[in-house]
This record gives C-alpha cells, sequence and structure tokens, in this order.
C-alpha cells in the first residue's frame, strides 16, 4: 500500500548475510483493487494520505529508474543513479525519442477534452471497435492513428509520460488526464520528449566450481561456538557471523587467522576478536579427520558480467574509481582531492561498498565510534534517516560514518 511497508518488507530478505532476492509482483488492477481500500469513510483528509501514498508506490513499480535511487530519494536521503543490483541498473539502457508517439497521444487527450483516462484513450488511438468508444471519437483524426503500435507500448508510453511529470493526472479513483505546461511544450514541438528502455541482459555466469560439502557436526559445533559468543554480547547470533560465514568455514577449513580472513564475513576485527574459538574448533576438525586446508579453492562460485549501461550518469564507474583509490591507501581526504568530489560523496560511494561486503567498515570507522553510532542508531529508531542520528551523536561524527555503519547492520539484518 506504500513505500514504507515495502521498505520494511524487502529489509526481511538477507538477515542470514547471504545474498537474496527481493521480487515485486505487480499489476494495474492491484492499484484499483488497493484504492478501494485507501477510502475512510468521513476522513478525506486520511483518505488523500493514503492515496498519495499508493500513487507513490505505483510510480516506483512503473518508473524507469535505479530503484535503490527511487527509494532513498524518497526517504530524502542521497544516492547515485545507479546501484548495480536492481532489474532496472542489471538491464542495458538505451534511449528513445518518444516525441511523435506522445504527440499522438496529447493530441488524442486535447481533440476529447482532457476528460478520460490513459486506457481510453489507449483504445482511440488504436481505433478499438469497443462500444465504450464514444461515436462520435471514431470521427476524430486522431482515432485509428496509433494501431501500428502494441497496445502495451502505449501503456509504457504513458506511464512514462505521468511519471516523468509530462502528464497531470486527477486523484480520482480512475484517474482523468490532463495537460500541463511540458506535455503542451511536447504537444507544440518546443522539445522533445527523451524516454529511456530497458533491455534485459541475459546473464553469463562461470563454470561452476565443484560443491566440496561440508561436516553437518563440524557445522554443529560452529553454530554452537557462534551462540554461546552471542549469549555473552547478548546480541542475535548473525551479529557476530552470519550463517554464509560458518558454511565458508565449515567448506574451506581454514587453519590459519590470514586463512580466516579471506572467509566472507570476517575482516581484522571479527577475526581478531572471534576468530581464535572458530579457528581452534576447525584445526582440531582438520586433525581429527586427516585433513587439509582447502581455503585455495574458495572463489565465488558465480560472476556475473557487468552490464553496459548507456547513460551519462558514469556512476558505476566513479563508484568504482573510489574504491580503487581506498585500495591503494589513499584517505577519504586525499580520495576527495585527487577526484575533484565532496568528501560526503567519497564517503556515499564507500558505504555501498560496505554495504555489499566488499569492504571492512572497522577498517574504515574505528570500533569506538562504531559503537557509538550504533547505539545512537537504537536510540533514535531510525535505520534510514541520517539526520535524527547525527543530532545526537554531533559534530564528531559525519554524516558518511553514520551511513556506513546504516549499511553495515543492513548487511546483517539489522
Amino acid at each position: 500500500k506504500n513505500i514504507e511497508g515495502y521498505y520494511q518488507e524487502t529489509g526481511r530478505a538477507g538477515r542470514d548475510g547471504l545474498r537474496s532476492d527481493a521480487i515485486l509482483f505487480y499489476s494495474y488492477g492491484d492499484v484499483m483493487k488497493l484504492k478501494s481500500f485507501a477510502m475512510v469513510e468521513g476522513n478525506p483528509e486520511q483518505t488523500a494520505i493514503s492515496m498519495g501514498k499508493l500513487k507513490q508506490m505505483q510510480q516506483f513499480c512503473e518508473s524507469d529508474t535505479c530503484r535503490r535511487q527511487y527509494l532513498m530519494q524518497y526517504f530524502g536521503e542521497p544516492f547515485p543513479a545507479y546501484c548495480g543490483s536492481c532489474d532496472f541498473c542489471l538491464s542495458n539502457l538505451e534511449q528513445k525519442d518518444a516525441t511523435t508517439d506522445a504527440q499522438k497521444f496529447l493530441s488524442a487527450m486535447v481533440r476529447t477534452g482532457e476528460r478520460y483516462g490513459k486506457g481510453y484513450l489507449i483504445d482511440l488511438l488504436r481505433g478499438s471497435n469497443s462500444e465504450k468508444i464514444q461515436p462520435f471519437h471514431k470521427e476524430l483524426s486522431v482515432y485509428g492513428i496509433g494501431k501500428d503500435v502494441k497496445k502495451e507500448e502505449w501503456d509504457w508510453l504513458t506511464k512514462q509520460m505521468i511519471n516523468n511529470g509530462y502528464v497531470d493526472t486527477t486523484d480520482d479513483q480512475y484517474p482523468i488526464l490532463k495537460l500541463n505546461e511540458k506535455s503542451r511544450r511536447i504537444l507544440k514541438g518546443e522539445t522533445k520528449l527523451m524516454l529511456v528502455i530497458q533491455k534485459p541482459v541475459k546473464e553469463e555466469f562461470d563454470d561452476e566450481e565443484e560443491d566440496l560439502g561440508y561436516d553437518d557436526k563440524l557445522m554443529k559445533t560452529l553454530r554452537g561456538i557462534r551462540h554461546e559468543m552471542a549469549d555473552r554480547e547478548h546480541v542475535p547470533a548473525y551479529n557476530i557471523v552470519p550463517d554464509n560465514t560458518l558454511v565458508e568455514m565449515a567448506t574451506y577449513l581454514p587453519q590459519s587467522f590470514d586463512e580466516l580472513k579471506k572467509v566472507s564475513g570476517f575482516g581484522d576485527y571479527k577475526v581478531g576478536k572471534y576468530g581464535g574459538a572458530f579457528l581452534q574448533a576447525l584445526q582440531t576438525f582438520a586433525r581429527d579427520n586427516n585433513l587439509s586446508s582447502k581455503i585455495h579453492l574458495k572463489a565465488p562460485k558465480k560472476t556475473t558480467k557487468t552490464p553496459t549501461v548507456k547513460t551519462n550518469t558514469g556512476t558505476n564507474a566513479t563508484q568504482n574509481a573510489t574504491l580503487a583509490l581506498h585500495k591503494e591507501g589513499l584517505s577519504m581526504e586525499e580520495i576527495a582531492e585527487q577526484r575533484g568530489l565532496s568528501l560526503s560523496t567519497v564517503e556515499t560511494h564507500l558505504a555501498l561498498f560496505v554495504g555489499r561486503g566488499e569492504l571492512d567498515l572497522f577498517n574504515i570507522v574505528p570500533i569506538d565510534k562504531v559503537d557509538k553510532i550504533t547505539n545512537a542508531i537504537k536510540a533514535s529508531g531510525q535505520t534510514v534517516a541520517l539526520k535524527p542520528v547525527k543530532d545526537i551523536l554531533g559534530d564528531n561524527f559525519t554524516y558518511g560514518e553514520i551511513r556506513m555503519v546504516l549499511e553495515y547492520n543492513k548487511s546483517l539484518g539489522l
């Protein structure tokens, strides 16, 4: 029914630290059904709020933009136009000049007096013989001029025009489309309508490595160690290490601290804090069963080729450039100076990689700061907005540090 509800639902995935997919099933019929539920009898103000939130959820489903950016901007957080993981960003993107079709559609709106919704107008343009088409509308010059375009393509065009502000809609249960200043300029030929089209990328994977498997008794031992640590620190078990970390330890049997660092979820901080107990169990198991480390066999099971993104944002490249300089040992201030970026932008880039598990948070933000930020997040009750947390912490903490801890916590399902 609203973005807040959707965001909360998707946050339930991945709490075990494993990669997860969020799939949203959507049809316009769902919107029509939910509109009836959004009506609050005798309370027009609440009805308007609920309808507005539903409309934003509809726009999220229908928009051709980065889903992550849409969500973060909804909650008042800046975010680049490329997240690298949503359906939009994993597609090949091309621009299409939709001006001619847009002019046909807008002409149909004008000639019917701006009194109809998109379904009626699309049927009119395609020359439908349906009885719902007014007889005198069949005499109009726009009747049938769009029959060479599929109904689905007209529907997509109309949704993009609405979502991008080229056409206004009423707040009725069956919205009526209205012209605005932007659409009038298109109609007059004063400006073009350029829209982005998604072309899905077929994922190509490297050959899968052999599934080595792991010993169930060893896994039970590792879970027991994690449980004891969690009880001692009064935190959820996954806050120690997530399930995928246990799986990798049981599978690859690291036999030293250096090898343990190659396991997903183990950075220097966690190896130092929790590694000893796990390592002792792994070494005992390997010795008793005459086994050796298999860490040299560890590699990502699947590598997805990065899609070509034909846009002018360059955000994917700029994020990777920041990461590369960070790995070379440059400080965030040095990266910002060298790349001509603001410090906050550099921090935002690195926060993305922290959230994806590609950077160790504790190598960037000191542990004492992480603890204080985590406590402030809990005190504020926030898991999205930064300002309430910053107000608690004061000037000794940056928005970037807060964002990194938030992204880290999200990766753990907190």
